[in-house]
């Protein structure tokens, strides 16, 4: 993948497209042109997935319920790219399967399940970010307030679809989304304590 975006790099550069002052600016371009390469195949991987399980909204439903509690809570992340994007495509491979092949008592109890998870882990962890993407106090507040936010709109999600037992899926889908991304929270916070207790050990 390093060198392929190198390459397509290249190609920009030859053509005048883009200017690289420097080694600094190389990496940075390169490095962006990797991570649009990485979403491209995993937008083409999911939606191929999503086709094959006629599973379309179910799969919105949960990439959006997801990635929208993840952009406000943070939480756990891979060192590499690749093994990222590998782990989010199981986790929509198992949100299509779910979705598919369970019954309504087993999507009610998994969408109970997931707002109340995702409530405990907001209200312990939220927000968690990372010390190279350093936050304000007011930005961390900001965060946290959008978080309960998502958690909301999951609860709300929860609420339709045990009220309408023929509520669309794409909104326990959305809970589901919700529900797992918050436990990418938990994950963070052990990540982060092992790693104290590393260092104090140390």
């Amino acid at each position: 993948m390093k060198k392929i975006s190198g390459s397509i790099l290249d190609f920009f550069v030859a053509k005048k497209w883009v200017v690289c002052e420097d080694e600094d600016y190389y990496e940075a371009y390169a490095y962006a042109i990797k991570d649009w390469m990485i979403k491209l195949i995993f937008i083409a991987i999911v939606t191929c997935i999503a086709i094959f399980f006629q599973q379309v909204f179910e799969m919105a439903g949960f990439i959006i319920g997801f990635v929208l509690f993840r952009r406000f809570a943070g939480g756990v992340h891979f060192s590499s790219s690749k093994w990222c994007m590998f782990f989010s495509i199981l986790l929509c491979l198992g949100n299509c399967i779910l979705m598919k092949f369970s019954t309504y008592p087993v999507v009610a109890v998994v969408v109970i399940v997931a707002a109340g998870v995702s409530l405990i882990n907001t209200i312990a962890f939220a927000p968690l970010v990372h010390s190279f993407d350093p936050k304000s106090a007011d930005q961390l507040t900001k965060m946290r307030k959008l978080s309960f936010f998502s958690v909301g709109t999951c609860f709300l999600s929860a609420v339709l679809t045990i009220a309408l037992r023929n509520a669309h899926p794409f909104f326990y889908s959305y809970c589901f989304g919700v529900g797992m991304a918050s436990m990418t929270l938990l994950l963070a916070w052990l990540e982060n304590n092992i790693s104290d207790r590393k260092e104090y050990q140390s």
